[in-house]
């Protein structure tokens, strides 16, 4: 009985408190990013990170909402993939925005595919094998393409944010894998993993979380290398304001130099004149 209440008690907080935790940080940290892109709306990053983790926190709610009343299903798995598709095709923007990579033409491609998950649902009378096993199929590859461009800032630009980014969504692309195969094609992921097929527990939210603390520390790593160059530039202006104050003060005291060596000389020839 104790061994069966340990485990209903720890998957009972993998599966629901840890989300609640996910839900409360997301509404916080989203809003904050939004609030800072909003007074300055140059910084893209900061508004589609708070974008991000407002979309992570929607679809979170899965895992934290027990009951839903049967008319509001439909309208509930719609923001479902709505949030889901939201988080990839953002999530890609962010890595592309990242290693100033001009989106173009392909960032209305991928907000098309977007839509299309939760449209695509509502087209086809809340058909989630379609969609489920297609079109969520099609956010895998731009999980990998983020992946690889978070990757590659890593190499180019080494910092501990960046490789915290790089892993987590190394382990994001591993668990956004194991849960299509789990949701979409349960056989083959028991043939792989009998274990993981066996304890059906989704693991994609808990790299996410991961995923977003790299984005967080991305920024604020941003923000604290953006502090110090303000710093010192403070620093220098304040050394060529000192300069040029002190070259000022040797100038006037020439000057007046120069004044009295006048007034010295103007004082002799008057002097002389008079002799």
């Amino acid at each position: 009985t104790y061994q069966l209440l340990g485990a209903y008690e720890r998957r009972l907080f993998m599966t629901r408190t840890m989300s609640q935790f996910t839900v409360l940080a997301c509404l916080v940290v989203g809003t904050l990013s939004g609030w800072i892109w909003w007074r300055r709306r140059e910084e893209t990053l900061y508004g589609l990170f708070g974008a991000v983790s407002l979309l992570w926190g929607m679809r979170t709610l899965t895992f934290v909402v027990e009951a839903l009343p049967a008319p509001w299903w439909h309208l509930w798995r719609t923001l479902y993939f709505a949030a889901t598709g939201g988080f990839v095709v953002l999530m890609l923007l962010f890595a592309m925005e990242l290693c100033a990579i001009r989106a173009g033409r392909l960032k209305w491609l991928l907000l098309g595919y977007w839509a299309l998950g939760p449209l695509g649902y509502l087209a086809t009378g809340g058909n989630e094998m379609v969609i489920g096993r297609f079109w969520a199929a099609g956010l895998l590859p731009m999980g990998a393409a983020v992946l690889v461009l978070t990757t590659r800032a890593a190499v180019q630009r080494p910092s501990a944010a960046l490789v915290v980014l790089a892993t987590g969504m190394g382990l994001g692309v591993l668990a956004g894998l194991h849960d299509y195969l789990l949701a979409a094609a349960p056989s083959v992921l028991q043939s792989v993993a009998p274990g993981a097929a066996a304890a059906r527990i989704f693991l994609l939210h808990y790299a996410a979380d991961l995923l977003l603390v790299g984005m967080g520390a991305v920024l604020a790593a941003r923000l604290v290398n953006s502090l110090h160059g303000i710093e010192q530039l403070n620093r220098t202006l304040e050394s060529r304001v000192a300069e040029t104050e002190r070259r000022l003060e040797v100038n006037y005291q020439r000057m007046l130099q120069l004044e009295r060596q006048h007034a010295l000389d103007e004082e002799l020839a008057g002097g002389t004149e008079r002799a």
